[in-house]
């Protein structure tokens, strides 16, 4: 008995490649990984285990693209994820992030998100492909059920520069108005503001501000709605030399 060990500890597990699949169920959308290299270090004292993955891609039900990890570094705990570093690639902005998903049910979910480098035109819907293109980034919290992908909202700020913007319902009418054909395609240097998602098809975006040099500055609220309907209250400011042509143009546009 003199020769049986009374403790035992568990070294790194180094893993070549991990493949996973769940299947979607009624109370769990499907997830599918592939390709991640990873080191395991169990804590039989704490009960946890640490997670260091690369070189993967991992994919939610009802995810636009895929995200593919470069770096990750993760804790489990019971009842618990901890995300203690997420880098990697969404189609070909960068994303980095870092928080908490509760294991349990509801499956609580907390996320601080940064992306950079999101060209417009491999985010936005067909409809809109041909109306706007530019490059975005974004600071966001994540909140929600991750269990059910449609219920998780987000809210932070974004920002958008070297932007255009063309055939769109609102230019043709500054255009009319302004006797300014530049306007029917405008760029955009920089464009910010603040956003919140509270559905799919529920976004609020607040402080909204844009400046196109030489034609005219806007800010304000917009709401987009199902179907991509825009409604909000936009203030715009035209260069001097255009507001001759816009009746009532000192008591509605700025300078």
């Amino acid at each position: 008995e003199r020769w049986l060990p009374n403790r035992t500890e568990l070294g790194p597990i180094r893993v070549d490649r991990f493949d996973f699949t769940r299947k979607a169920s009624p109370d769990l959308p499907s997830l599918q990984g592939r390709g991640f290299s990873l080191i395991l270090k169990p804590n039989l004292k704490l009960g946890s285990l640490e997670i260091e993955g690369r070189d993967g891609e991992a994919q939610l039900q009802d995810m636009a693209h895929p995200l593919r990890v470069s770096r990750l570094r993760s804790t489990l705990r019971a009842g618990e994820a901890a995300i203690d570093h997420l880098e990697g690639t969404l189609e070909d902005a960068t994303l980095t992030a870092e928080g908490t998903m509760g294991l349990k049910t509801p499956g609580d979910l907390r996320l601080n998100v940064r992306l950079a480098g999101a060209s417009l035109e491999r985010w936005l819907p067909e409809d809109w492909l041909k109306r706007c293109s530019g490059v975005a980034s974004a600071k966001a919290t994540v909140r929600g059920n991750w269990r059910m992908p449609e219920t998780v909202q987000a809210t932070g700020d974004f920002q958008v520069k070297d932007a255009l913007l063309q055939a769109l319902p609102l230019l043709d009418i500054i255009s009319k108005k302004t006797q300014n054909a530049s306007f029917l395609r405008m760029q955009i240097k920089e464009a910010a503001g603040r956003f919140e998602r509270r559905r799919a098809d529920d976004w609020q975006i607040r402080q909204l501000r844009a400046d196109a040099p030489g034609l005219l500055r806007m800010k304000g609220m917009v709401d987009i709605t199902k179907g991509g309907t825009l409604r909000g209250s936009l203030l715009l400011g035209i260069v001097p030399g255009t507001l001759r042509y816009v009746a009532g143009a000192e008591q509605t546009v700025f300078l």
